[in-house]
């Protein structure tokens, strides 16, 4: 007897152990869920990790805080709308569902556009294939702004600066130049090897800047103070507005859109054998109701000869 009392109060502590342990696994789980709940409105919640999900990364990145309470505001906006559409009946419109089944298939649509465009399309562009495709449609290649190339010397030594404006007068490799006065002389060669939109070369110098836009090619620049350190520019070559722009310049984007218009083909030819195979499997039928003559008074124009004998 006194066994038995004695099993049976283990079983009730284990019993009661238990119930507890499950108790508070219930509320830690519901404090997460409400821990990660941003907002509500009637039944529907907003969580944080939906809103991650749906702010752009790069407006989270720069400011979080911010981006999250934004969002949470629209959101709730967004519902309040939503409830209160449906307590009028406003979304039972016939004319809001057929919206609705426009917007949808369109969403569907170019899922499917989409999907196709991604796949079994080559995309390995040589160079000789984009310089080739670059001859072809080369009206469609030109300039929007001014491109200017150009030497940037910068050194916190004002005499370093006068050498170095000096050297490139006796015409003195830049190389040479940039490895013997400058304080970032590989950024310094590697830059004055490419051509720049007149908008952001050196834009953040702006003394710089109104240089490059003023120069003539060869000139150099006088020397100026910025931020500690000695200025001055040397324009090598500039392309004007409306001009062409060397293949190398705009490399990658022809590249990418070649990618785009084999892609683009690759839809065309999709949606050209799907229509043939509907077609072969008597899925399409056209109905001959659409008038043979244009009725520029938006009535129906009658196409069949008349009958009467008034004439």
């Amino acid at each position: 007897m006194i066994l038995f009392k004695h099993s049976f109060k283990i079983f009730l502590f284990i019993g009661v152990t238990a119930v507890v342990i499950a108790s508070c696994e219930q509320s830690y789980i519901e404090s997460q869920q409400e821990e990660s709940n941003l907002a509500r409105v009637g039944n529907q919640y907003l969580t944080l990790q939906e809103a991650k999900k749906q702010i752009p990364a790069f407006v989270y990145k720069e400011d979080s805080i911010q981006a999250l309470q934004q969002f949470r505001e629209q959101w709730i906006q967004r519902q309040l709308m939503q409830n209160q559409a449906e307590e009028l009946g406003v979304s039972e419109e016939e004319s809001v569902q057929q919206k609705i089944q426009r917007a949808k298939e369109e969403v569907i649509q170019e899922a499917l556009r989409s999907y196709i465009i991604k796949t079994e399309v080559d995309t390995t562009i040589s160079e000789q294939e984009a310089l080739n495709y670059f001859e072809q449609n080369k009206a469609h290649f030109v300039l929007e702004e001014p491109y200017v190339q150009f030497r940037h010397l910068r050194t916190p030594n004002v005499e370093d600066a006068r050498g170095a404006k000096q050297a490139l007068r006796d015409e003195l490799p830049w190389t040479e130049v940039a490895d013997s006065f400058s304080t970032s002389p590989e950024q310094a060669i590697r830059n004055a090897e490419r051509h720049f939109p007149i908008s952001m070369a050196l834009n953040e110098i702006e003394v710089m800047n109104r240089y490059l836009q003023n120069m003539n090619v060869g000139e150099i620049s006088a020397i100026q103070r910025e931020d500690g350190d000695y200025h001055f520019v040397q324009l090598i070559d500039k392309r004007g507005q409306g001009e062409h722009p060397d293949p190398e310049w705009i490399m990658d984007k022809i590249k990418s859109w070649i990618i785009l218009n084999k892609r683009q083909r690759k839809f065309s030819s999709y949606l050209k054998n799907l229509y043939l195979k509907a077609e072969s499997n008597n899925e399409i039928e056209t109905y001959d109701v659409i008038p043979t003559e244009t009725n520029y008074n938006n009535t129906t124009a009658d196409t069949l000869e008349s009958t009467s004998t008034d004439e």
